[in-house]
């Protein structure tokens, strides 16, 4: 597989001197790509580029600003969208201690007046979301549900795919949740080529089944080095080939950082990882072999629908760069990170083997 790392360079500045800050690398983004050659990494980095400099404001958006209870459509806070439980707002110090390099409690008074982005949710109404929550260098939003897409509807699908994908993950993890490990049999060609491939290299690999209660076929990938620490992979797609193929691709991504870098020169998380993470480390221990996965859902919107999920979109693309980019949002899925307000975190799951989740995983995902 190939890895890309990709910025705007001198020529793209001078054409748009108005490109954002936030988007730049020296705010601390920066654009990676990934592919099984080098054409598709080469356009995965130049896409996940221009979805962060998409993601950033610009100056130009239409917004309004207003207090939340002025508005005449329905409106998710932020405090709704963080999805922080009331102990780590409390002790906000010691959690962003506690989570340095991974995530931060940022709190905003959400009876203050304030600039708001409308977003369309999948019935087509709109509903008013804070533009912290939106753009990034606002101090809220991150990169969690965005995707740069071939037209709008890609991205929009993209985007809803890593919403879901993050949920599975923080549902996984923090849940400690006992899952199947999918075989080779659940793979495609370009799948059991890279399982072969990092084998070789003397990986010791696994796949997990993290598809949670909306049915949405979502992998997690761990491959490990002799001596070394866990590298981490997730997606959600379609069927289980695609997402694995995805999946191990992130991983071989992360893995590439860990093993040419070291705790020395890498970010504050990311060497508590390396202290912290093992393969005997829950829920990594915990895969289960020789159960075949259900058939992924058809039809994502009435599965999100059923299970009274909210979701709504905005449409963050740039005529300046030519390239759909949109946000999915929720407040009621999980996020990857230690957000642990969200009721479905450590709710029972009829794919979970062994029993619902116990207490919260105590270390927290910092990859």
């Amino acid at each position: 597989m190939f890895c890309t790392l990709a910025a705007p360079n001198r020529a793209a500045l001078e054409r748009l001197p108005n490109w954002p800050r936030a988007g730049l690398p020296a705010a601390g983004r920066a654009a990676g790509g990934r592919g099984l050659d080098w054409e598709t990494a080469k356009l995965s980095g130049l896409g996940e580029a221009v979805e962060i400099a998409s993601l950033c404001r610009w100056g130009d958006e239409a917004t309004v600003t207003a207090r939340a209870g002025d508005l005449q459509r329905e409106v998710w806070t932020a405090a709704a969208l963080g999805g922080f439980a009331e102990p780590q707002l409390s002790a906000r110090d010691a959690w962003n201690a506690h989570m340095a390099g991974t995530d931060r409690v940022v709190q905003r008074d959400d009876d203050a007046e304030m600039e708001w982005v409308a977003a369309r949710d999948l019935e087509g109404g709109s509903v008013w979301v804070p533009v912290d929550c939106v753009f990034l260098g606002a101090g809220l939003a991150d990169t969690n549900g965005c995707a740069a897409g071939q037209s709008d509807r890609d991205a929009r699908s993209r985007a809803l795919f890593e919403l879901i994908e993050r949920d599975a993950t923080g549902r996984w993890w923090y849940g400690r949740r006992s899952r199947p490990l999918l075989s080779d049999a659940q793979l495609d060609d370009a799948g059991r080529a890279l399982c072969e491939r990092f084998t070789n290299q003397g990986f010791t690999l696994r796949l997990f089944d993290i598809t949670t209660d909306l049915g949405v076929a979502s992998v997690a990938a761990a491959g490990m080095l002799p001596g070394g620490a866990p590298a981490l992979g997730f997606a959600s797609g379609a069927d289980f080939a695609s997402a694995a193929t995805r999946a191990l691709t992130e991983m071989g991504q992360v893995a590439l950082v860990l093993r040419g870098a070291g705790a020395a020169v890498l970010r504050a998380d990311g060497a508590r990882w390396l202290e912290e993470v093992s393969f005997a480390t829950p829920p990594i221990s915990l895969g289960v072999a020789g159960i075949d996965p259900p058939a992924p859902a058809d039809r994502i919107g009435s599965a999100l629908r059923d299970a009274g999920i909210r979701v709504a979109f905005v449409n963050q693309s740039r005529a300046e760069l030519g390239v759909p980019v949109w946000r999915a949002l929720s407040p009621d899925l999980c996020h990857w990170k230690p957000r642990l307000g969200r009721s479905r975190l450590l709710a029972p799951d009829p794919r979970d083997l062994g029993g619902p989740p116990g207490a919260m995983n105590p270390v927290l995902l910092r990859l």
